[in-house]
C-alpha cells in the first residue's frame, strides 16, 4: 500500500506539471498573436514603399536598354569602314 501511495503522489505531481506547462504554452501563444498584428501594420507601410521602388527600377532598366542600342549602332558603323 505504501508503494501505491507514493505512485499516486508522483502522478498528482505530474498532473500539476502538465497544467503548469499548458498555462505557459497558452501565455506564449497569446504573445505571438500580438506580435503578428504589429508585423501586419508594418507590412502595409512597406508595400507602398516597395511599389515606389519597383517603379524607379523599371525606369532605370529602360535607360540602360537605350544605351545598349546606341553602342550596337556604333559597332556596325566601324565594320562598314
Amino acid at each position: 500500500m505504501v508503494s501505491w501511495n507514493t505512485d499516486n503522489q508522483i502522478q498528482k505531481k505530474r498532473k500539476k506539471r502538465k497544467k503548469r506547462r499548458k498555462k505557459k504554452k497558452k501565455k506564449k501563444k497569446k504573445k505571438k498573436k500580438k506580435k503578428k498584428k504589429k508585423k501586419k501594420k508594418k507590412k502595409k507601410k512597406k508595400k507602398g514603399e516597395e511599389e515606389e521602388k519597383k517603379k524607379k527600377k523599371k525606369k532605370k532598366k529602360k535607360k540602360k536598354k537605350k544605351k545598349k542600342k546606341k553602342k550596337k549602332k556604333k559597332k556596325k558603323k566601324k565594320k562598314k569602314k
